[in-house]
């Protein structure tokens, strides 16, 4: 595992002298239903969040009663269908949800999305999707979009920015990773895009070094480097070992539990928040780091442990409230460590 020099991460990580850095206080703690394959998450009101889960759909979870799920849109659907209105979607793995909008993305060639408060949900086939969020009328996909039948690469950028409507979408390419390093390493887990409040919007590839700050038009504003936060965003793998990866999830997560990658971004007004997890002795623990706009860097402990090595973490604020989603991913192996939330308050 590649890890960066001590001295190095001290240096990046100092806060500015006399100035308390900021805490992750938990409040509470709940386990999500049995069979639950959870795999993000968003604020539904104060109290209820959005949850994807990889086999039931999108659910909408009371915090008070985790048994009480409602069913937005249900998973379970064989194949990709054509553009149009939908039920239900295979696989679905990554959501974005704005004060207009709700969109569900499935690495498997699909897009679902809606007004919030309409009932239909309206589709989408996009090659490859791993990662969106929404600001207003407005989404982010980190995701390679094939052509109208569907070719991979077919169109060249892999993050877009989308214009969306009640019943189509507007894509517009805003940049490229490299093509090859995406196919063979942008794995689910792997990459991120939040918007934060005002419309600005990171982009971190995950398979190549750096992170990316745009605008709420697309133009590149800023870039951190990922060097000093210890992560392996290189994409160093054969295309041999890539379509064994690709057929097998648990050399996936081999692979993955090998090297320190950034799992997630919330997106706080005064920065990211960028959480990279690690695997120790078979155990999952993650770290956070605040790119403080307009100061320097400060480290934010993440106090959530898993036993598992397969575990991932998502995470959504709302006010000065995160929740944090905690989930094995899914693989060959049983899942035996259940899935829970974890309710905390970003202290200042």
């Amino acid at each position: 595992m590649r890890l960066i020099p001590i001295a190095t991460l001290a240096a990046f990580l100092v806060a500015a002298a006399g100035v308390a850095a900021p805490s992750i206080i938990t409040v509470r703690e709940v386990e999500l239903p049995p069979n639950t394959t959870a795999m993000d998450v968003r604020w539904a009101s104060d109290k209820s969040v959005y949850v994807v889960d990889f086999r039931k759909g999108l659910l909408e979870t009371e915090l008070d009663d985790v048994a009480k799920q409602k069913t937005l849109l249900a998973g379970g659907r064989l194949s990709p269908a054509l553009a149009g209105t939908t039920t239900s979607l295979f696989l679905p793995e990554f959501l974005g949800v704005s004060r207009d909008y709700v969109v569900v993305g499935a690495p498997l060639r699909q897009i679902a999305w809606r007004e919030r408060e309409a009932s239909t949900f309206s589709q989408e086939v996009f090659a490859d999707a791993f990662d969106v969020d929404v600001w207003k009328d407005r989404a982010v996909v980190y995701g390679v979009r094939g052509d109208a039948y569907g070719k991979w690469g077919s169109v060249g950028a892999t993050l877009w920015l989308v214009s969306l409507s009640p019943g189509r979408l507007y894509f517009n390419g805003i940049t490229a990773s490299p093509a090859l390093a995406v196919h063979r390493c942008a794995f689910p887990g792997i990459g991120v895009v939040r918007f934060f409040p005002d419309g600005r919007f990171i982009y971190v590839p995950g398979v190549e070094p750096g992170m990316q700050l745009f605008d709420s038009a697309g133009r590149l504003i800023r870039t951190w480097s990922t060097e000093p936060l210890g992560v392996d965003d290189h994409c160093r793998i054969t295309e041999a070992q890539a379509e064994a990866f690709g057929e097998s999830s648990d050399l996936r997560a081999q692979w993955m539990n090998q090297r320190q990658i950034v799992q997630e971004v919330v997106p706080l007004p005064e920065g990211p928040l960028v959480i990279v997890r690690r695997v120790v002795n078979g155990a999952t623990t993650w770290q956070g780091t605040l790119l403080a706009f307009d100061s320097k860097p400060v480290r934010v402990s993440i106090p959530i442990t898993s036993p598992s090595p397969n575990a991932h973490l998502h995470a959504d604020i709302k006010g000065d409230r995160i929740v944090f989603l905690i989930s094995d991913l899914p693989t060959q192996k049983p899942v035996t460590v259940p899935a829970r939330l974890v309710v905390a308050r970003f202290v200042r």
